[in-house]
């Protein structure tokens, strides 16, 4: 799966890209609906407490239409898992959608 990041005052090295990479594996069964996804992560540096940190994934799908969903807590990670699970929930909305469009 090609994921595009994007980062801003998060330093993006090789064990955080491999754990983004095996969160977004359960993406993997509906590849074949998108064509780029996009992942941003930023780190908000202006607020010291709360939710300084926020996730959003864009995919492009096929027939010009775009998901997007977007996460903001207080750890990166959990942000990364909640907005992986945002993004498959819409996925599977999608393709409920378009099943029931098939059989009418």
């Amino acid at each position: 799966m090609n994921i595009q990041f994007y980062s801003k005052n998060i330093n993006l090295n090789d064990n955080l890209k491999n754990f983004i990479e095996k969160k977004l594996e359960a993406l993997k069964k509906f590849e074949k609906h998108f064509l780029t996804l996009h992942l941003d992560l930023s780190k908000n540096t202006h607020h010291r407490k709360g939710e300084n940190y926020r996730a959003e994934i864009n995919l492009n799908l096929k027939g010009n239409k775009l998901l997007r969903a977007e996460e903001i807590t207080n750890d990166l990670m959990s942000a990364i898992d909640l907005v992986k699970d945002k993004i498959k929930a819409q996925l599977i909305r999608l393709k409920e959608i378009n099943i029931t469009k098939r059989r009418k």
